[in-house]
This record gives C-alpha cells, sequence and structure tokens, in this order.
C-alpha cells in the first residue's frame, strides 16, 4: 500500500510565494501516446510517440520540494533557520467569528503544540497576517504577548490584546526621602500597603533601574502585577511620590504560559482534541535560551504545512 500524507493544513499563498523562488511553477513530464492500426496485408501494429507535456505542481510536490530546498539549513543546529520542522502534539484551536468585534472576521485558526513530555506551548498562527520578517528572539513572556497582541489586533476584542479597558492606578506620597537612591528597601512593602495597594503574602518585589530622583520596581503578588515608580518630590519636610499601576496586560500573558487552554475556553473558543502532527513552519518570535542554540520550545510562528504523523513526508 504506499504511503499517503494526510494533510491537515497548508498555507497556500506561503507555500506558493517560497516555492516559486527556486522552481517554475509547472512541472515538464514525457508522455507516450500508443497507436494500433490494422493492414490488410501485414496485420495489426503498434506504434508510440513521445512528446513532453506540462503540468503545474501538485501541492504535496511543492512542499515536498520546499522541504529538500531547505535541507541543509533545517539540519544546521546553530539557529540560523527561520524555518522549524518537528513531530509534535497539538489541538488546533478555532477562535469564531462571534468572539471579534470587527467586521468581516471570517475567524483564526491556532494550533496549541508541544513535545512531550515537556509542556512548553508554541503557537502556530493559520494564514499569519504580518509579512515575513526574520524570527527574533525574547523572553518567555514576551512571546505570549506578542501572540496576545496579534490576537487584540485580529479580534478587536477588550480583554485580550494590549487594550485591557481602565487599569488600576494608585498616586500617593510617604514622609522621608528614602527611594532617592534605589534600594531595596524591607519597608517598600509597608509603604505600598498603606498607599492602598491590595498585596498579599507571596509578594516578591524585584529592583528594575535607577531613573532621575528615584527608581523603579516591579511586585508580583499572587496572580497580580504591579509596576512601582518613586521620586523624591524635594518638600519640606522631604517625602518620597509613589506612581503605582497594575500591569493587567503581563498577567494575561502569564495566565495564558501557565495554562493557555483554561484561557481560550473563557474566550469560548474550539479546542479540538489532541492528536500527533509533523508540521513545517516559519518561526516569528521564540524563547532565547543560552544552552540551546537552536529552540523553539515557546514560539510564536505560522505553519507553511501540517500533516497527521506519521505523514510519510520526508522531513530534513
Amino acid at each position: 500500500m504506499p504511503s499517503i500524507a494526510e494533510y491537515l493544513y497548508i498555507d497556500t499563498r506561503r507555500l506558493d510565494a517560497y516555492f516559486e523562488q527556486f522552481s517554475s511553477p509547472l512541472k515538464r513530464e514525457k508522455s507516450t501516446k500508443w497507436k494500433t492500426a490494422v493492414s490488410l496485408f501485414g496485420g495489426p501494429s503498434v506504434e508510440t510517440e513521445q512528446s513532453n507535456v506540462t503540468r503545474a505542481f501538485t501541492q504535496h510536490e511543492k512542499i515536498s520540494s520546499l522541504l529538500t530546498a531547505l535541507n541543509s539549513e533545517l539540519k544546521d543546529r546553530s539557529g540560523r533557520s527561520d524555518f522549524a520542522v518537528t513531530t509534535c502534539s497539538a489541538c488546533r484551536v478555532f477562535l469564531p467569528p462571534s468572539l471579534s468585534k470587527k467586521g468581516g472576521f471570517a475567524g483564526l485558526g491556532i494550533w496549541v503544540c508541544w513535545r512531550p513530555p515537556a509542556q512548553n506551548y508554541f503557537f502556530l498562527v493559520e494564514d499569519f497576517p504580518r509579512k515575513d520578517e526574520p524570527a527574533r528572539g525574547w523572553s518567555g513572556n514576551t512571546v505570549f504577548s506578542f501572540l496576545l497582541q496579534e490576537l487584540g489586533e485580529q479580534l478587536k476584542v477588550v480583554g485580550i490584546g494590549m487594550n485591557l479597558g481602565t487599569q488600576e492606578s494608585w498616586k500617593f506620597e510617604v514622609p522621608e526621602d528614602k527611594y532617592s537612591v534605589l534600594q531595596q528597601d524591607d519597608s517598600l512593602a509597608d509603604d505600598l500597603r498603606a498607599g492602598g495597594v491590595p498585596l498579599e503574602d507571596d509578594l516578591v518585589i524585584t529592583t528594575c533601574g535607577q531613573r532621575a530622583n528615584g527608581g523603579r520596581y516591579t511586585a508580583c503578588s499572587g496572580s497580580r502585577r504591579y509596576d512601582i515608580y518613586t521620586r523624591s518630590v524635594g518638600s519640606v519636610p522631604p517625602a518620597t511620590e509613589f506612581k503605582v499601576g497594575r500591569d493587567q496586560f503581563t498577567e494575561l500573558c502569564a495566565r495564558f504560559a501557565a495554562s493557555p487552554f483554561a484561557l481560550l475556553r473563557e474566550w469560548n473558543a474550539e479546542i479540538a482534541a489532541e492528536r500527533s502532527i509533523d508540521v513545517l513552519f516559519r518561526i516569528r518570535h521564540s524563547l532565547i535560551e543560552a544552552s540551546v542554540p537552536k529552540s523553539f520550545g515557546t514560539c510564536l510562528g505560522y505553519p507553511i504545512a501540517i500533516a497527521e504523523h506519521p505523514s510519510h513526508v520526508k522531513l530534513a
């Protein structure tokens, strides 16, 4: 029985754009025609005639040719390729048109992928709306932020992208100029609570940097994250001004990183059953890991071709 690939998704537009860079869109083949004749004197005869014909490449042939063209690049472990090919577990998630406030939105498919036993997710957006650009490395949270930004811009839904509505903020002063020089002061948590910022016992404060007459900190407490700015107000007696804002977008990124399916269900997304796939995709944003030069443990990209595993398509 011949090996047959069961394709689940093909980005026809990108596949054609890549394929035409190294091949003609038409394939030339030899065709043989057979002719039979009956002669009154010589009896029946058979003649053959060969000619060249052209036809369009099939999608399967284009995918196989693209894999061959990318073979050396995909095998390079130095991390120089913007493309990747792998076998993984995945669930296709569909964000329905009803979710969007954007007119003409037809829905959006995302493949949430992981490679057991690891649970580092990578996300492949069907028909990725952005132009092709070189892959960029970021922190894990930043990768998730790019995905949520894309969803927010595509769906125009408050609560998904950068626009999360009115953010909670606090502004207050405390006596003494004790934060004009950047320092980790044990009283910082007490000052925040006194200013009305709701903090839990699992508070973690991180020093982010110094600025003119003050400093910047972040505080994580429970599921909340706060950006904190302090500065000397130069009053008599001296005092320190606090500006605190709740970073709801980063909170959303953290929730998505920890449990993407839970958040997708809250958005009424349709989640298909888990399946094993072979996928060729282009990396858009990926997590930088110093110990793994070529890593897409957490990344955002777009699939060029996805097939049920085993697909019998020779992966580079």
